[in-house]
């Protein structure tokens, strides 16, 4: 449960059900993280095991404990990713690779659940080792834009075993179903489930003092929240703000999250020798109040499946500004709610020159996206159609 957009949507599902009408027992493979402590009290959250564990945990660590048998399915896993490569196959994802030769040493979840749902990939363990009359799984991202590239024979067949695929968006579906067409039968939409009111009250809790210094001293306050990985562009980011500060504008950008690019975009922050105007924050479990505080909202993607982070900017009232990656017209209206620029480092330069000199449009966007309802605690009744037996809906 560590922070980012797909565990902050399934803690608003798991706080969107209906409390006494469902049961829900829920399964990490690592109980660790900042949001491990915001799992609704009334949720059983199943016990840890070691074997799961040890998918996740250091490689080396896992080949010198009893668990080195996972250990070596992961070597292996890792030994084939290579040979791909050097083929110039797509390699495919490691987690995924490595749950399908070490699944004969995991163990299975007793009982028989009505509806298993494996919220995030790989749906390896859903299929074989839960015993539910019914299975789906969720799609999060563009299966069109990973950059791993996927491995159709390594994936088909897990989805093939699902009775629902699930999508954050009509168009993360469309190009689900595009890679995989004899599955787009069973592809459903049900979108991230969020709480505007929990969002507003969390903004509210801290107040920003870097940010209201940096603006007393005439700068711009930019932000941005996410992993730090390929998909996130944070990259771009830092070379964007190299350029637009070369450009004369004044600004403090902010960046909250985590990631092993890390180490990348440090390094690229001193070459750029931008540490003064680039700023890495870290982690944090609420990041509203920099949001709330911020001048401007940035999400620099190069894709999503729908991001968690711009439709929280929006609930706070932002002007944000977005680059086109291929779904982002799922949630931004182009000169209304939000800015769409040219994907890449110069679309974002140019697109952050138009907004931050232009106070009108600033407050335009903001306004606007004030005035929208985001909340969408309906897709919780999409959740409990899903039951094999569904009960009946109630009103939210």
């Amino acid at each position: 449960m560590h922070l980012g957009g797909v565990e902050r949507s399934l803690i608003s599902l798991l706080e969107s059900l209906p409390k006494g009408s469902v049961q829900v027992d829920l399964f990490l493979y690592d109980h660790s993280g900042d949001l491990l402590s915001q799992i609704p009290a009334d949720v059983n959250l199943l016990p840890p095991s070691a074997w799961y564990l040890a998918l996740c945990l250091p490689l080396v660590r896992v080949l010198t404990s009893k668990q080195f048998s996972i250990g070596l399915s992961r070597l292996f896993a890792k030994a084939i990713r290579f040979m791909r490569g050097l083929l110039g196959l797509a390699p495919g994802f490691l987690l995924a690779r490595s749950y399908r030769y070490a699944g004969v040493f995991l163990p299975k979840i007793p009982g028989e659940y009505d509806l298993a749902i494996s919220f995030l990939k790989p749906h390896d363990f859903v299929i074989s080792k839960v015993r539910a009359r019914r299975k789906v799984g969720w799609v999060h991202t563009d299966y069109t834009a990973l950059e791993t590239g996927v491995v159709i024979g390594l994936e088909q067949e897990a989805w093939k075993k699902l009775d629902r695929v699930v999508a954050v968006s009509s168009e993360v579906g469309d190009h689900f179903g595009e890679v995989f067409p004899e599955i787009s039968n069973r592809i459903i939409v049900i979108e991230n489930i969020l709480n505007p009111g929990a969002i507003r009250q969390k903004a509210l809790i801290n107040k920003i003092n870097l940010m209201e210094d940096a603006k007393k001293s005439g700068y711009f306050c930019l932000c941005t929240v996410g992993r730090f990985s390929y998909a996130k562009g944070i990259d771009l980011a830092a070379e964007a703000a190299a350029k637009l500060r070369n450009s004369g504008i004044k600004f403090r950008w902010y960046i909250i999250g985590y990631g092993d690019d890390l180490p990348i975009i440090q390094e690229k922050i001193n070459n750029l020798g931008i540490s003064e105007e680039f700023i890495l924050l870290g982690a944090n479990e609420n990041p509203y109040p920099h949001m709330l505080a911020c001048d401007l909202y940035v999400q620099p993607s190069r894709y999503e499946g729908k991001c968690v982070s711009i439709r929280e900017a929006q609930i706070l009232g932002k002007a944000v500004l977005v680059s086109r990656y291929p779904t982002v017209d799922t949630q931004v209206e182009h000169g209304a709610d939000g800015w769409i620029v040219p994907a890449g480092v110069d679309g974002l330069v140019d697109g952050l020159q138009i907004v931050l000199q232009d106070a009108n449009l600033r407050e335009r966007l903001a306004m606007c996206a004030a005035s929208r309802d985001y909340s969408n605690r309906q897709e919780i009744q999409k959740v409990l159609a899903l039951l094999p037996d569904p009960i009946a809906l109630v009103s939210i």
